[in-house]
């Protein structure tokens, strides 16, 4: 169990600092984590102790197990020796598993924050998309009512014009103006009307 739990601890802190574009024993790779785990990393003398403190337990422990059954002076001599060498090694490997479940969960937790906030980024930029287009659309739209009423306006106006040539209004010779029917001089220029002048000069017979 305690090997798993070195392993997969192991591969989590190398998982997460990947992601980050970072190496597992670097610092930056280490920001935020346990402060355990960055000591564990930055301090190589710590590290040396707990790692091979770990191993040679497992070592030791193995050994003992298998000469428990053997007797002989020798034998009790290298039993001898490996108990005592267990009072070194076993708080390192005890300090070792403390690092490895601290290790696993931050590196855990650190996984599951890069990935949130790779959602959440995502979720704004489909948000922000969504928000321009419907800027351009309601821009869009604008443009083609200001044409509309463009378009409407110059409807009218040659409606209008067409209205007014339609009628028996006339056109000034000097100003070019449009008079109504009803007028013999212009309204603008006071110039009389084409031939009006001229049957209103000619004498009465």
């Amino acid at each position: 169990m305690l090997i798993i739990l070195d392993i997969s601890s192991h591969w989590c802190q190398m998982y997460s600092t990947s992601s980050q574009n970072s190496h597992h024993k670097s610092a930056e790779g280490n920001k935020g984590r346990f402060f355990l785990v960055r000591w564990y990393y930055s301090s190589y003398p710590f590290f040396g102790y707990c790692c091979v403190g770990a191993e040679f337990t497992y070592v030791t422990i193995y050994m003992l197990s298998r000469l428990s059954a053997e007797s002989g002076a020798f034998f009790d001599l290298v039993k001898t020796a490996g108990e005592y060498f267990l009072f070194v090694s076993v708080p390192a490997c005890a300090v070792k598993q403390v690092v490895n479940v601290s290790q696993l969960c931050s590196s855990c937790y650190a996984v599951a924050a890069h990935d949130a906030a790779a959602a959440n980024d995502a979720i704004l930029k489909k948000k922000v998309d969504a928000t321009e287009d419907d800027t351009v659309a309601a821009h869009a739209a604008a443009a083609l009512d200001k044409y509309d009423a463009i378009k409407s306006r110059a409807r009218a106006a040659a409606s209008k014009k067409n209205d007014a040539t339609n009628d028996d209004s006339w056109s000034c010779m000097k100003c070019d103006k449009l008079n109504p029917s009803t007028r013999k001089r212009c309204s603008y220029c006071l110039s009389w009307k084409a031939g009006v002048r001229d049957t209103m000069k000619s004498p009465k017979r």
